[in-house]
């Protein structure tokens, strides 16, 4: 399948398989499985557009297209590692931008995206050299929001009057085992920072403790008690107005009411170094609530496909105190 996309006043043609067959596989773990990254814009750079900067201690990845800077950037470094090789094959990162007239399209200005602390270039024994298995693009969020869970005592009936308390939940994941899992709950009230404006200041800073989420759509932002968008993050702990508040403004960056919280999952093992797929991996939430009194929502955002196999409550339904009559 063909696309065409518009960045800004760039148009980019895109290319999609709309099969995953093996032959098309761009990651492979050592146990021969393989998966190609849900990247969007996604791009395999060339050689010359991985620079080493060696000022900073820092690689350099210039993208070849105009950057979309409400999309979150996504580094991935392709490889097989099958045959016992697994110099950063699978490697992801979520990197900083950043711009200057040092790219392969001299002396125009270009962006790139950060990788820190590598040199993806370099050559010899125990060098990376990976510098054309770069792989750059931007995030998919699969973000997907589960009804409320009710007891059926058989596969007509629902009965959601009676008392139900979910102790926890179980999902079975597939081919990637990364998920995380957002709840909201009645009654909790969302994590959040406070500032005063100054007239002057656009950048303001916070500690990742008091403002902890999993992905930046979830950060929101009121200056006065009015919903504010015209910001970007320049990490995940600095946030940049567009114009500064006006002096004394009550500045409030707070998480929406979706809670992230930590699944446990099942003892297993894994083979250090190698690609991170996992063909079942089960996660236990833990709930300890009314099924009336909270949400449930499955987050995934990264480059690698996730499928959902199976999902089961465990918990505790009383249907004391109702009356019930089948018509």
């Amino acid at each position: 399948m063909y696309a065409v996309t518009k960045q800004g006043n760039q148009f980019t043609l895109l290319k999609a398989a709309l099969s995953q067959s093996p032959e098309q596989a761009i990651i492979v773990n050592n146990e021969g499985e393989k998966v190609n990254p849900a990247v969007d814009l996604y791009k395999n750079i060339a050689s010359s557009a991985v620079v080493y900067d060696s000022t900073n201690n820092r690689t350099k990845c210039y993208i070849p297209y105009n950057d979309v800077t409400s999309l979150t950037p996504i580094i991935v470094v392709k490889g097989d590692t099958s045959g016992g090789t697994f110099v950063e094959s699978g490697f992801t990162l979520t990197p900083e931008r950043g711009s200057d007239t040092n790219g392969p399209n001299s002396p125009a200005t270009e962006t790139f995206f950060i990788i820190p602390n590598k040199n993806l270039t370099a050559s010899g024994e125990g060098a990376l050299n990976v510098a054309g298995d770069v792989i750059v693009g931007y995030k998919y969020n699969f973000d997907v929001e589960l009804p409320r869970t009710f007891y059926r005592p058989d596969n007509k009936i629902t009965d959601f009057t009676a008392s139900l308390t979910i102790a926890r939940m179980k999902f079975a994941i597939g081919l990637s085992g990364m998920m995380g899992f957002k709840v909201k709950q009645k009654g909790r009230h969302p994590y959040g920072v406070e500032f005063t404006g100054d007239g002057s200041t656009t950048t303001f800073t916070y500690n990742k403790r008091d403002l902890d989420f999993v992905d930046r759509s979830d950060v929101k932002v009121t200056v006065n008690g009015v919903n504010e968008t015209a910001f970007t993050f320049t990490n995940d702990t600095t946030i940049v107005f567009t114009t500064a508040p006006a002096n004394n403004a009550v500045i409030k960056f707070f998480i929406d009411e979706w809670f992230d919280i930590q699944p446990v999952a099942d003892a297993n093992q894994y083979l250090a170094n190698d690609v991170p797929l996992n063909n079942d991996t089960v996660f236990t939430i833990p709930i300890h609530q009314r099924t009336e009194n909270f949400r449930i929502k499955m987050f995934n955002n990264s480059p690698f496909p996730v499928a959902v196999n199976a999902m089961m409550w465990e918990g505790q339904y009383t249907p004391r105190f109702y009356k019930r009559s089948i018509s």
